[in-house]
């Protein structure tokens, strides 16, 4: 909410160390924010986790969750979430701007067991990527045994399960390293009870769990309030018609152009993803590069993400790209398929399961870095600004550690263009050449486009669904909003065990062990999990 600055706002944020919060959700003045809450516009579209430690001591990182449970609409249950650890982090990226609109502007969700077991974290918001700014928290907590969300204010996690800690871009101050109108970003970093301060030099306290491979801020789902037009997104689904499988160009699937190459188009909504056959005259073959969909959940070596799984989860359809640095056609090219212009915003990248161990192995260079970069280009074929991100970088040591996840590419300084194109570069080198496995992953493309500007505020779409019975034994019945959903179930492995487009209703005959399961409707950029027991 917009305010304006006066000298009796200076007297309340005075007092805000000496003031009781608003309590438990379904408490009288609570502000939680339901999952359910009709003014919700959209959910999470990619969670980027830096994970932490178990204890502040401890050299072990917490291996709780995937980022992809926290990403679209949450449950009610305390299973589905990943754990940011001591220390830990999540950059969460959305498929539309937030904007500082009336009331709350997102809401931050964590799977709390009741109103005394509350782990939190602080939240910072970001327009660039580069600069955040931080919520002023306050905790009036006196120690680990003193947790009630009376006591906190702009922290994240003070409601449990199910409810959101709602988030005003009004409480942080103006900058003009902050577009307000254009929240890109929200980073949550966990709070270390005992030894974090609030805004006030107040130390925080929350629940303890250290020891615990699922330690710090658990988080199930950020839910947008106020935003702006959605990007326009291109998530690769539906390009493949088996699983854990892969596709690339050959001289009999692609099209053989006036170049002398065989060229292959993946069209996803308007955008196309390039695969090319180029000729190499001196071994008379065509060799394979760009790109193909994959849907591997198994390690693939050159056509798997390390993480065995897509942006969406385990099954899901990414893009796997082969760049060499000994071609002469262009290649990794991403365009609209009516090759006019467009704004970039983001793309998640990823190393294939064959790079990955290349960089984590011990003939890795000691001092060598391994990044990828994108570029724009215009229509006459100059270039409009590139991006880069780091999979390994030990070089200056921002990232000493091999990539084993999806992480965030910002393709925003790009600026407009007619085309991307994504390249490899190393300091590890045989005979002037990349010495690691040229294979990396891409998924999750937000653009901006002439009817996506960030013009108007968007109402509520949110994908309603009903699975009954629930438990239930080898068969259940689904019905959704949507006249096409995907019907994703996943067990806590994170390993999906089955799949299923269907209409608005259908009867799902399931064979599958007695368990605990997540079942994922997805219907365009609206996702709603819920958990599933078979008996």
């Amino acid at each position: 909410m917009k305010r304006t600055f006066c000298i009796l706002g200076l007297m309340l944020c005075s007092m805000a160390a000496f003031s009781q919060f608003d309590g438990p959700a379904g408490t009288q003045g609570s502000r939680a924010v339901g999952i359910s809450d009709s003014r919700i516009v959209s959910w999470a579209f990619g969670v980027q986790v830096n994970k932490g430690f178990v204890s502040p001591e401890s050299d072990t990182k917490v291996s709780y969750g995937t980022p992809d449970l926290a990403q679209g609409t949450p449950d009610s249950t305390t299973t589905t979430a990943v754990s940011l650890g001591y220390f830990g982090n999540a950059l969460i990226s959305f498929d539309r701007p937030i904007i500082d609109g009336e009331g709350a502007d997102f809401a931050v969700y964590e799977n709390g067991f009741d109103s005394t077991f509350l782990e939190l974290a602080f939240v910072e918001v970001s327009s660039d990527g580069i600069n955040f700014f931080r919520f002023p928290a306050t905790s009036l907590s006196s120690g680990t045994s003193d947790i009630k969300a009376q006591h906190y204010n702009n922290l994240a996690g003070k409601y449990a399960v199910g409810y959101g800690t709602p988030f005003d871009l009004s409480d942080i101050e103006d900058n003009d390293l902050l577009d307000k109108n254009n929240v890109r970003f929200v980073r949550l970093v966990d709070v270390n009870e005992g030894i974090d301060t609030d805004s006030h030099g107040n130390v925080v306290y929350d629940s303890p769990g250290a020891g615990s491979y699922s330690a710090g801020f658990d988080l199930t789902g950020i839910a947008v309030l106020n935003a702006a037009r959605p990007y326009a997104v291109s998530s690769c689904e539906n390009m493949l018609s088996t699983t854990d499988s892969h596709e690339l160009i050959e001289q009999q699937t692609g099209t053989l152009g006036e170049d002398g190459n065989y060229h292959q188009d993946y069209q996803d909504g308007d955008m196309v993803f390039e695969a090319l056959g180029e000729y190499m005259a001196e071994y008379d073959y065509f060799m394979p590069m760009g790109f193909g969909p994959s849907n591997h959940t198994t390690a693939s070596g050159y056509y798997s993400a390390v993480s065995l799984r897509g942006l969406e989860g385990a099954g899901a359809t990414y893009m796997v790209g082969y760049y060499s640095d000994f071609g002469t056609a262009q290649h990794n090219i991403i365009r609209k398929a009516d090759n006019t212009s467009f704004i970039p915003n983001g793309i998640y990248v990823a190393p294939s399961t064959a790079l990955y161990d290349h960089l984590a192995g011990e003939t890795f260079p000691q001092d060598g870095y391994h990044a990828i970069v994108a570029t724009g280009y215009d229509e006459a074929g100059n270039t409009t600004g590139s991006s880069t991100a780091y999979f390994i970088d030990k070089q200056t040591g921002t990232c000493p550690e091999a990539v084993q996840d999806w992480i965030f590419l910002d393709l925003a300084p790009l600026g407009e263009c007619n085309k991307i194109v994504f390249t490899l570069t190393s300091n590890d080198l045989a005979y002037g050449y990349l010495n690691p496995p040229s294979y990396f992953c891409v998924d999750g493309l937000t653009c901006q486009t002439a009817e996506t500007q960030f013009d108007a505020p968007v109402l509520a779409e949110e994908l309603q669904a009903e699975v009954y019975p629930n438990p239930a034994s080898n068969r259940i019945f689904v019905k959704t909003s949507s006249p096409k959903s995907q019907v994703s179930i996943f067990d806590l492995q994170s390993r999906e065990v089955f799949r299923q487009t269907i209409g608005s209703s259908a009867e799902l005959n399931l064979s599958l062990p007695a368990g605990v399961y997540v079942i994922r409707l997805t219907s365009g950029t609206n996702t709603i999990s819920k958990k599933l027991i078979i008996k």
